[in-house]
């Protein structure tokens, strides 16, 4: 008799606890207010040597209508993204309203003339 009491008394308190449970997985909290946010990595070409870009500064990716995505900074044209990343970032520009992306300088070419960026996207 007693294994019957026990036994349907954990079988309520498990389905108000389940139930509860759910309840609290439905209510909004901080994290699901915040927007998912991407950063990814693309590779660029410096082509102005002479420019004192840093890494952090901020750059612009324009699609002026030429082969390459090309990289401004501080309204000069510094360079251009690689093939590979630009078709990439053509697909982004056309999904969205923008004409042009921000990007944040990761790295800065240390050999050859490579550096890369990283944009974030919501």
């Amino acid at each position: 008799m007693g294994e019957a009491f026990i036994s349907s008394k954990k079988e309520r308190f498990e389905h108000q606890r389940d139930k509860q449970y759910e309840e609290q997985l439905g209510t909004e909290d901080l994290l699901s207010q915040l927007p998912d946010v991407t950063t990814t990595l693309y590779r660029c070409v410096l082509t102005a040597h002479d420019s004192s870009v840093q890494v952090g500064d901020r750059v612009l990716i324009v699609d002026l209508g030429e082969q390459h995505l090309t990289v401004l900074w501080r309204n000069q044209v510094i360079g251009y993204v690689q093939p590979h990343d630009g078709d990439k970032l053509r697909t982004i520009l056309a999904n969205s309203a923008r004409k042009m992306l921000v990007a944040v300088v990761h790295s800065l070419p240390k050999i050859g003339n490579t550096f890369t960026v990283t944009i974030e996207i919501e």
